[in-house]
């Protein structure tokens, strides 16, 4: 069953790309202690929470033509990524950009995307909107193009996308986001 916070990105997919597309759910995350310990080689305590965002996902007929709307921003872009450096994109189609270049420098193939995202993880609350773009994007494309990276590879790509964004992070979130279990936390 669709949560109701995933059915409006489900229907704009099918009404812009006219097709069904496969779904994706990347959770927010909270630390209940550790904070910004992880990336200085310290213990933390996260946990995946209830908020998430959602991806409707699907390969385009395009090559090298990623099309996204980003729901709850109201805004949608297309690029291609062998086409200039990314910075003149809106600030969250800068992690797309990057996300799918560090794939391609993997040489991973990925030829194209439709992608309706949004969610309810509040944007700049401090509960890793940014590594559930990325982490959710990308095991997205991984699945889709089945391209056979695991979770572990998937945390460490979604940080190296924010590190080339400017933020020094460790893979707490990432890990969160990707391994996280309903009512759990664990030790990283």
């Amino acid at each position: 069953m669709i949560s109701t916070t995933a059915a409006p990105i489900l229907k704009e997919y099918i009404s812009r790309f006219h097709s069904a597309p496969r779904m994706f759910r990347a959770p927010g995350r909270i630390n209940i202690i550790g904070e910004h310990t992880d990336y200085n080689l310290g213990y933390v305590l996260p946990g995946a929470i209830d908020k998430a965002l959602y991806f409707a996902m699907g390969a385009g007929s395009e090559k090298d033509h990623f099309s996204f709307l980003a729901f709850n921003f109201e805004e949608s872009i297309s690029f291609n990524p062998t086409q200039g450096d990314g910075k003149d994109l809106p600030h969250w189609a800068q992690y797309l950009w990057i996300a799918t270049n560090i794939l391609r420098e993997k040489n991973y193939s990925i030829e194209n995307i439709n992608c309706v995202f949004g969610g309810d993880i509040p944007d700049g609350a401090g509960l890793s909107s940014s590594a559930a773009l990325c982490c959710g994007y990308l095991m997205g494309l991984n699945n889709i193009y089945q391209l056979g990276i695991d979770r572990r590879e998937v945390a460490k790509i979604a940080q190296q996308t924010e590190h080339r964004m400017g933020l020094n992070c460790g893979l707490m979130d990432q890990y969160a986001v990707l391994f996280g279990k309903k009512d759990f936390v664990f030790k990283l």
